[in-house]
């Protein structure tokens, strides 16, 4: 795991914002893997001046609890499974996390470790668990084309889903990052809720998501998720996100070749970043 310039870019967005984390803990010892100018294009220089002073002067720095420093935290502790990379805390976090440890945290930071651990339920309260009221989650994990990877790959609507007022968080900012030949572009998600309809890709470059979350109250024991889509079924929307209507019966009678081909483009559309009510670019 490493924390890469696309998961720094999040926290000093955060940063930039005015919040400050003295108390840090990362899943899985992170690495430095950032690049001063990457990891802040976009972002205002105003109060980052001296960040990104002491940043530029990371370039040897083998772990990330130095980038944590530049922001002002105290203290920085690593969970990991293992002590190979010297993670201060040891615990699977397939398993609930001691109650002990509720609350110690202002910001916990998973630059890629969600998507390698297979009780996911249960890491995702373990998440919310540690950090305090008014703390921050920020993960960093795979979205698409990186079957192999890890066990798992992530679509928006479970981190809108999960992290939201029942489950005691507020609504998250969500963002994708399509990884091109030396670039990368960078988009913020609409909750599908809003947009009523599934809000996926299909493209061919490696995709991250990344998604940073504020806890407002008390994370139940058992959290509170259902697949956006199904909900507004349920409750009688239509289902705007599939070929139908009086074109596209009038179609597939006149022409069933030319329906398929144009639910192949339609969906082809809908799952693309050109789909401008679900995604925006930013960067």
């Amino acid at each position: 795991m490493s924390l890469s310039n696309l998961g720094a870019w999040g926290i000093l967005r955060l940063f930039e914002s005015g919040v400050r984390f003295p108390r840090v803990i990362t899943i899985g010892r992170q690495s430095m893997a950032i690049s001063v100018r990457r990891c802040t294009r976009g972002l205002s220089k105003h109060g980052l001046t001296a960040v990104c002073r002491g940043l530029s002067r990371l370039k040897s720095a083998q772990w990330a609890e130095s980038f944590f420093e530049v922001l002002g935290s105290e203290r920085t502790d690593a969970m990991d499974c293992s002590p190979y990379e010297g993670a201060a805390l040891i615990h699977d976090m397939n398993d609930p996390v001691p109650d002990s440890m509720a609350g110690q945290y202002d910001l916990l930071y998973d630059g890629g470790s969600l998507e390698h651990m297979f009780n996911v339920p249960v890491v995702f309260r373990n998440y919310m668990k540690l950090v305090r009221i008014g703390g921050h989650v920020v993960i960093l994990t795979n979205m698409n084309n990186m079957a192999g990877h890890g066990f798992y790959q992530f679509g928006p609507d479970l981190f809108f889903r999960v992290f939201c007022r029942e489950n005691g968080f507020a609504a998250p900012e969500v963002y994708v990052a399509e990884s091109r030949i030396g670039s990368e572009r960078i988009y913020s998600v609409t909750d599908p809720s809003v947009v009523q309809m599934r809000v996926g890709i299909m493209n061919s470059w490696p995709t991250s998501i990344l998604v940073v979350a504020q806890r407002t109250g008390p994370v139940p024991d058992r959290l509170l998720v259902m697949q956006s889509d199904y909900v507004k079924r349920w409750e009688g929307c239509p289902d705007v996100s599939s070929y139908r209507g009086r074109l596209g019966s009038w179609l597939k009678a006149f022409s069933p070749m030319l329906f398929v081909a144009a639910c192949h483009w339609s969906l082809r559309r809908r799952n693309s970043f050109a789909n401008r009510n679900a995604y925006r670019r930013i960067r």
